[in-house]
């Protein structure tokens, strides 16, 4: 699909440290001093590796306790799933949150697949 993309072809060829060195989330656990805010992108990273990822959940507790934003768009909002306080309640009570509409999952891929669904969160908070 992308092989006759000059861009992304120009993009994979000069950019690949980008993935090559990416650190893992763990290593950044301890040093939210260091950043402004935790945002998380959309894609199948969040909803597949991240939204049960112990490193992730405990970045995400972390950034909230500094009293810095955390944040997601599109598919990200999924690494905030499992991330429940200290006090125990979820990370999400009382707050509205938007996201990906099953339907539209199923039209993409198979929602069976999906470590999480909008629609099966309603009570998270």
């Amino acid at each position: 699909m992308f092989k006759e993309d000059a861009q992304a072809q120009e993009f994979l060829k000069t950019k690949s440290s980008l993935w090559k060195n990416t650190s893992k989330i763990s290593e950044h656990l301890g040093k939210s001093s260091e950043y402004a805010a935790l945002f998380y992108p959309g894609g199948h990273g969040p909803m597949f590796d991240l939204a049960n990822d112990k490193d992730s959940i405990a970045l995400i507790n972390e950034f909230v306790d500094a009293g810095k934003p955390v944040s997601a768009v599109c598919h990200g909002p999924a690494v905030f799933v499992n991330v429940v306080r200290p006090d125990g309640t979820h990370i999400l009570a009382g707050k509205t949150v938007t996201g990906e509409f099953q339907p539209r999952l199923s039209i993409l891929y198979s929602s069976t697949y999906c470590v999480t669904l909008c629609e099966s969160n309603k009570s998270l908070g």
